[in-house]
């Protein structure tokens, strides 16, 4: 080989690198705009951009020397750098989560070990007021060597962190040639296991900063008050290390002593430090000597001996200090003057502690509502621009999210600027995943032995000591500075043992200030007791609420904090408000960060139907790989928000309605932010709706409430909410008896008369929405953007549904009511006909025919004036296409081959009475090779004007698992493509998933209705549905649409859902043709271009072919959403497993 095999060598985890710092960037002057603007410095220099590339099949195929100088480069092809090789056409994408996807034999990897050769060429000059030379890179996967002007500079790895060379000596004035061969995989790689695509290459920047003599290289802000409730006086501290030689030694890990030699001036330089106000006023300033001390050691490696060499410290004191938080993330700034340099950086003054198992900030107790992050982009892969995660942190803001979870590695360095800047807390997490051990082969295979073994080759490997404590010591260093750094994270799922006991005890000697964390803590042999002491929280991911009560009730030690939870891949997650209310009654929980923010996925251009392609394990031919695992985040690969993150932001909103006194309209409300009074944060305003519609509305002043605390406001127009409730009453009683004079408002309405149960019992409802806006302009939330909302349903109404809404009682008096007025009346009918065979019904009308068929039980045609409503005959189902959160149930759900259920009936018949035809049917729903899943009672009761009215009486095998949903299929030709709903809307909504809809009146194309999920699945529902049409054009008038963004929860929302004018009776008026369904019991509702069989086959979206259909589902009930993909099962009181039911719904045809 041309190169040593550091890459297969524990003992060379890095070769001449210099020792760890924080992260800056110097200059010749004070900069402003270092953190959007860097290349602004003169002492900053930018490798990044063409550079010459030649890919290789195994680092053993590299035989020249391309690094020397005079190599003829004509052959490499041209790569950007940063980037991945993979994005242009190199080796291959392939995505894992667990599995290593090479043998796993430590420290030796693939002989075929895929490897990149990089040049570039440049133009350089020595400064001589910066005669100090060092090259930089941020980021590079997984390991690399380097060579400048052919001669060798160095060697590293750990692929998310900076590596820094003393280059001093290898530049020249004048043409310069840099050299870099970067490797697939190294020894680090098993630590670097992921859930992610495996990509290579640099991937962030390369850059050599200039020097000069003396000057800081290394400084430690630490920051104290004298009463972090109402602090007086702030003190800042600055530890600083000042420039010295380090004698460079192959063996970065050696324990031989190493000399250090000041290599400055004179000992005696002064370090000038100045703090300024956010409007530039000085605070308070000072100078310090920088003291050198020269000295080795034989017990400490040799960056302990490096970063301690040469130093000096000051403290300065700030009167009346602004603290920093995320809600205000108030900074100051820093200038540190030396030796002719300019270190421009910025302070946040905070303090996180842990008292009585709860976390406080700055005195506060804090949740955190947060996200996971990966550095991902379908186009650039790991290599992300700061526009690219300001759009992230933008996003973040506008969805309430107010921590960061770096999983599971340190992102580049400037991104925690930028979460200082905007307020996010942060869990910085190094750069350790060892998951792979997990799943190597055992002969007793269960997971308890599994996870017992787990800590075996790595954790608990005293050979992997270094290259851990290497990885945190990296992460911990270049960070320390950051106030948005709250937490610092041992790394992910990699067991526990003597590996991270030695790297905990390192990080809290070194950094006491803030919290650790490392969930997989968990995960040891049991033959030792092993050491937590270093380890301030209790964590976990994806565990069940009643598995969290288990440990806050037994007296756990640590406050709880979820890393992971709620996985938002594909239509999720369903429990969000099950965790939001988990976490605000107990106090020793502090919030959690839900996986995960953004979808995985690689841009492979446009299909034939125009659809972006993306692809995910398994597409790009690999065998080893996780499928579409990597599609869980709460935004789509290009950015835009999923509907699990418009939930998310509502369930986080900053303020919630705790009580409402109807007579009064005193509402009480619970200010949920940790720093702000509402009164200065955020403007009110409600509506009250009445069946789909605004009856009244107004503004709303908003009362001053404080942080964490109660309070109260009366709505003003209260009388104008009273008067819509007894409108409601009047309307409630005339629809079912004709009278509206309602002096008992919780009397329970009923038929009053025979004929009115062949119509609808209709149930009026009314809900108060409290809208909460920006009241100013922030970062990135604007002046009147929406912050979220309350919906209430209005109490007397609730009462009546108690009574009058009984799915069984309403349904069976209804039908009763039926049968005994059919028993008296005569069977001749002049407006109907009836005729029979053995395999149908015909029903006709004066301007329809509807045939049902006798051996399906169902309606295969409905034809009005002439024309066909349906393109296929109506069934009933049980099946949707599973979600990838039910990607664990619906194993059973194939084994119960629900996939593949048909009806089949027994008995049926057809009889007119009281001008209508009554049809009865006995049927079942079964599949091959089981027994039957359901027993159904149906009767259909068609008027002469042609209204159809179902009554279900359902029976469910209790063998089988809980079903995916019931209801009525129509699919429906292909022109009737309008949707009219009242239900909740404009989003997606389920039983578990809803906290982001309202309950409105809604229009929408059948088109729109749908929700584009990379990965196919059951989509588009909406849930707590009373009505809902479909129709041929002209059916709505687009004028009618009222799209102020009162109604619009997403800013800018590309959603075309929205609420319309449109009353019941408006949308019942259409003269298109139409069917129109109803039920005085709420149903759940789907309107799509596609059937649940089209998205139960295709893989990906752009597989859907283009849809000529509309298909309606009426559902009882559909079974909940939950999180399973990758966290406990569904919530029992979303499943659906009822074992009898009773069904029906009104359907007027037009």
């Amino acid at each position: 080989m041309i190169v040593p095999k550091y890459f297969e060598d524990f003992d060379h985890l890095h070769v001449n690198t210099m020792p760890n710092r924080a992260y800056y960037i110097p200059a010749s002057r004070r900069m402003e705009d270092l953190v959007e603007n860097r290349e602004a410095s003169d002492r900053f220099f930018l490798l990044s951009g063409d550079w010459k590339f030649r890919y290789f099949t195994s680092v053993y195929d590299v035989k020249e020397e391309f690094f020397a100088e005079g190599y003829d480069t004509s052959a490499f092809e041209t790569i950007p750098v940063p980037s991945v090789w993979q994005n242009y056409g190199h080796d291959h994408h392939q995505y894992t989560n667990v599995r290593y996807p090479f043998p796993v034999d430590p420290p030796y990897v693939p002989y075929e070990n895929p490897c990149g050769a990089y040049v570039r060429t440049f133009e350089w000059k020595k400064q001589e007021e910066a005669p100090r030379e060092f090259l930089n890179f941020e980021g590079v996967d997984s390991c690399f060597y380097v060579w400048m002007n052919g001669s060798f500079v160095g060697y590293s790895q750990v692929s998310h962190s900076t590596s820094e060379f003393d280059v001093t000596d290898f530049l020249k004035d004048g043409t310069n040639i840099i050299a870099v061969l970067v490797l697939k995989w190294c020894d680090g790689s098993y630590l670097e296991d992921q859930d992610k695509f495996r990509m290579s290459g640099i991937f962030r920047d390369v850059y050599i900063l200039k020097r000069s003599e003396g000057a800081v290289y290394d400084y430690f802000i630490k920051t104290s008050c004298d009463d972090i409730n109402d602090p007086a006086k702030a003190d800042v501290t600055i530890d600083f290390t000042a420039f010295t030689e380090y004698s460079r030694v192959e063996d970065r890990f050696s324990s031989k002593p190493e000399t250090v030699i000041d290599k400055g001036a004179d000992s005696n330089v002064d370090i000038e430090v100045t703090i300024l106000d956010a409007d530039g006023s000085i605070c308070s300033s000072g100078c310090v000597k920088r003291e050198i001390c020269v000295q080795g050691g034989t017990n400490t490696n040799a960056a302990e001996i490096k970063t301690t060499a040469s130093s000096s410290s000051i403290t300065l004191s700030i009167d009346s200090p602004v603290l920093w938080n995320a809600e205000r993330p108030f900074l100051y700034t820093v200038i540190i003057r030396c030796a002719g340099e300019v270190i421009t950086d910025r302070i946040g003054i905070r303090e996180i502690t842990i008292e009585n198992k709860i976390v406080y900030i700055n005195g506060m107790p804090i949740k955190f509502h947060g996200v996971n992050r990966h550095d991902s982009d379908p186009v650039t892969g790991f290599t992300i621009s700061r526009e690219q995660i300001i759009r992230d942190m933008s996003l973040m803001k506008q969805h309430n999210v107010n921590a960061i979870r770096t999983s599971h590695y340190p992102n580049v360095p400037y991104f925690y600027e930028l979460c200082d800047e905007y307020g996010f807390y942060v869990i910085d997490e190094a750069d350790i995943e060892a998951h792979g051990p997990s799943e190597l082969f055992y002969s007793d295979n269960n997971w308890d032995n599994k996870a017992a073994r787990w800590n075996e080759p790595i954790a608990n490997n005293p050979e992997f000591c270094e290259s851990i404590l290497d990885r945190i010591r990296r992460c911990v260093i270049r960070d320390k500075n950051r106030a948005s750094v709250v937490i610092w994270s041992m790394g992910n799922e990699s067991a526990y043992g003597v590996t991270f006991e030695e790297a905990l005890a390192w990080v809290k000697s070194y950094d006491s200030s803030r919290l650790t964390h490392y969930e997989s803590a968990q995960y040891t042999d049991g033959k030792r007791k092993y050491d937590y002491s270093n380890l301030d929280l209790y964590s976990r991911m994806y565990p069940s609420i009643s598995e969290m009560a288990e440990y806050i009730d037994g007296d756990g030690d640590k406050p709880y904090i979820l890393c992971e939870y709620c996985h938002a891949m594909g239509n999720g997650p369903g429990d969000l408000e099950d965790y939001f209310q988990f976490f605000d009654s107990h106090e020793t929980t502090c919030g959690g960060f839900v996986w995960e923010w953004c979808d995985h996925a690689i841009y492979r251009g446009k299909a034939a139907n125009g659809k972006d392609m993306y692809a995910y394990g398994g597409d790009s031919g690999e065998t080893i790989h996780d499928g579409n695992f990597c599609m869980d985040g709460l935004v789509y690969p290009d950015r835009r928000p999923h509907t699990g993150l418009l939930e998310f932001k509502n369930i986080n909103r900053p303020v919630r309605i705790t009580g409402y006194d109807e007579t009064n309209g005193v509402l009480t409300l619970h200010n949920y932010m940790d720093f702000t009074d509402i009164k200065d944060y955020l403007t009110m305003s409600y509506e009250v709706m009445r069946d789909g519609q605004v009856a009244a509305s107004g503004d709303i002043d908003t009362p001053s409430i404080a942080p964490h605390s109660v309070g109260t406001i009366r709505l003003s127009p209260v009388t104008n909410i009273q008067k819509s409730l007894s409108d409601l009453y009047a309307a409630s009683h005339a629809d079912i008896s004709g009278s509206s004079d309602v002096t008992d408002r919780s009397s329970v309405v009923e038929c009053s008369d025979v004929a009115d149960c062949t119509k609808d019992i209709i149930t009026h409802r009314m809900f108060l929405r409290v809208i909460y806006k920006a009241a100013c302009d922030s970062a990135f939330v604007k002046k009147g953007d929406v912050l979220g909302f309350d919906e209430i349903e209005l109490a007397t109404q609730k009462q009546n549904a108690d009574k009058v809404l009984d799915k069984a009682s309403s349904l069976d008096k209804a039908q009763n009511l039926v049968e005994q007025y059919l028993t008296t009346q005569d069977t001749a009918s002049a407006h109907l006909h009836v005729s029979e065979s053995d395999t149908e019904f015909v029903v006709s009308g004066s301007n329809f025919e509807y045939i049902f068929d006798r051996n399906t039980g169902n309606f295969t045609d409905i034809v009005v004036d002439g024309q066909e409503l349906l393109s296929a005959p109506c069934d009933k189902t049980i099946w949707r296409a599973p979600t990838d959160n039910d990607r664990n149930i619906k194993n059973e759900w194939l084994r119960a081959h629900y996939d593949m259920i048909s009806e089949r009936t027994y008995e049926t018949g057809c009889i007119i009475k009281d001008g209508c035809a009554v049809i009865s049917c006995t049927s079942s729903l079964s599949a091959p090779t089981v027994q039957p899943v359901l027993r159904i009672n149906a009767e259909w009761i068609i008027t002469p004007e042609g209204t159809i009215k179902s009554k279900m009486h359902v029976m469910k095998n209790a063998e089988f698992p809980t079903l995916p949903r019931f209801g009525v299929r129509m699919i429906l030709r292909e022109d009737m493509r309008n949707v009219n709903y009242i239900s909740m809307g404009p989003y997606e909504s389920y039983a578990d998933k809803h906290h982001a809809s309202w309950h409105g009146s809604f229009s929408a194309s059948i088109d729109e209705m749908h929700e584009d999920y990379i990965m196919p699945q059951e989509n588009g529902s909406h849930f707590d549905c009373s009505l809902v049409q479909v129709s041929a054009p002209g059916a709505s008038d687009e004028s009618d649409r009222n799209s102020s963004d009162k109604n619009n929860f997403v800013n800018g929302s590309s959603y075309q859902s929205i609420c319309n004018a449109q009353t019941a009776e408006t949308i019942a008026a259409t003269t298109a043709h139409s069917i129109t369904v109803t039920s005085a019991v709420p149903f759940s509702m789907n309107a799509s271009p596609y059937t649940a069989e089209e998205l139960t086959v295709a893989t990906h979206n752009y597989e859907l072919p283009e849809s000529d259909k509309s298909v309606l589902c009426i559902d009882y009930r559909q079974n909940g959403i939950g999180s399973n993909s990758c966290g406990p099962e569904l919530d029992e009181k979303y499943r659906f497993d009822e074992d009898e039911w009773e069904f029906g719904f009104t359907m007027h045809v037009k």
